[in-house]
């Protein structure tokens, strides 16, 4: 579709983005009406199943373009952070992070 020189139009566009998004609203909706563990299980070991997969897919992309110590080093961080971000990645609260804290404690 990139490649063509016709671009799609606003049909297909719709088509896609309700087959895409459709079964996601119509989970949400479900979801909020009932919950199940069983069913939560299900649907959380298919959305793991589906993020192995395209990293497995991803993983094969990058041996066979040869950036395989890029790759090794990508995946050990990635392993080694403990959430998304890094906490070691964030910014320090700074003096003004301790003014608002000061200023909401009660007076003594």
């Amino acid at each position: 579709m990139a490649a063509e020189a016709e671009r799609p139009g606003w049909p297909l566009l719709l088509g896609l983005g309700l087959i895409g998004g459709g079964p996601t609203v119509l989970g949400t909706v479900l979801g909020h009406q009932f919950s199940s563990d069983a069913v939560s299980i299900l649907f959380l070991t298919l959305a793991g199943g589906s993020i192995l997969y395209v990293v497995i897919q991803l993983v094969g992309i990058a041996l066979a373009l040869a950036t395989s110590d890029r790759l090794y080093w990508g995946v050990l961080v990635g392993l080694a952070s403990p959430g998304s971000p890094p906490t070691w990645w964030s910014p320090r609260p700074g003096p003004e992070f301790k003014r608002v804290v000061l200023a909401a404690e009660p007076a003594r």
